[in-house]
């Protein structure tokens, strides 16, 4: 994993793993990637080294329960998507806010990351988002049995 490691705390204790890649010159602005739901960290390394390359600070965690921010067994993470928002997406937006508050924010949303990033409690933060991959909840195109059942999910 390029960039730097570092254990982020959330407001409820909860110990997040997360990276910061930093380019080799000022940073133009910071970009936070918002994961999609049990993807990694990891898989966005080589797109925020990239980014690095490109002159933008890019901080990349993984969701409690997740990746390396997992700890024990994942029945025992009493998490849900109000939680990944509301304190680790959250809690990530935060630090990078105050790691450099003079550089604009951009949230880069992967599917869940992006869907729920505008539930984000400091959305006010963040100067703009970029969506990758992220679903409107439009059901008509998919299979009829799909149809059915995705109300109840």
């Amino acid at each position: 994993m390029s960039g730097t490691r570092f254990t982020l705390q959330t407001q409820d204790g909860q110990q997040l793993t997360a990276y910061r890649h930093e380019p080799s010159c000022l940073p133009r602005a910071q970009v936070v990637i918002a994961p999609g739901m049990a993807i990694p960290q990891g898989f966005y390394a080589t797109f925020a080294a990239f980014l690095a390359r490109l002159g933008y600070r890019v901080w990349t965690f993984d969701y409690r329960g997740m990746g390396e921010s997992r700890q024990g067994p994942l029945r025992r993470c009493k998490a849900d998507i109000t939680t990944w928002i509301a304190m680790d997406l959250e809690s990530i937006v935060q630090h990078a806010t105050k790691h450099d508050a003079t550089l604009p924010l951009f949230l880069l949303g992967h599917s869940l990351g992006g869907q729920t990033a505008p539930l984000l409690p400091s959305i006010g933060k963040v100067a703009g988002l970029v969506n990758i991959a992220v679903g409107s909840g439009a059901t008509r195109h998919n299979h009829p049995r799909v149809q059915r059942t995705a109300p109840l999910l």
